[in-house]
């Protein structure tokens, strides 16, 4: 879809975005990343997710619940994760779990990955 004349990817009818990282980049690698994320809400109601990724003993997450802001701006978001392996063992590395369709009323305009 277009945002404001800008390309994004609307989530609200999925309960996660999932994501693979080319695996010339990063196949087996244990170094640390960053993963950076242009978000905005649709909408009022409450948007969010956890981020999972996967790591050396299998699937992690961040730990924390992500709200996107309310409003109609663009945001970004930063992770830096320190022991991740993406292998893609279930067919991706990463993923925005929002849970339900319920928290995933957020659209996405980029997603960068970059090793520390």
């Amino acid at each position: 879809m277009t945002i404001d004349g800008v390309p994004a990817r609307d989530i609200g009818s999925r309960p996660a975005q999932s994501f693979t990282v080319d695996p010339n980049f990063m196949s087996y690698d244990t170094a640390p990343i960053r993963i950076e994320a242009v978000l905005r809400r649709n909408g009022a109601q409450s948007a969010g997710f956890n981020l999972k990724y996967e790591a050396v003993g299998g699937y992690n997450s961040t730990g924390a619940w992500y709200t996107i802001p309310e409003g109609e701006d663009w945001v970004t978001a930063t992770w830096d994760i320190a022991d991740p392996q993406f292998v893609g063992k279930w067919g991706y590395n990463f993923a925005f779990d929002s849970d339900s369709t319920q928290h995933s009323q957020y659209s996405i305009r980029a997603v960068t990955v970059t090793k520390l």
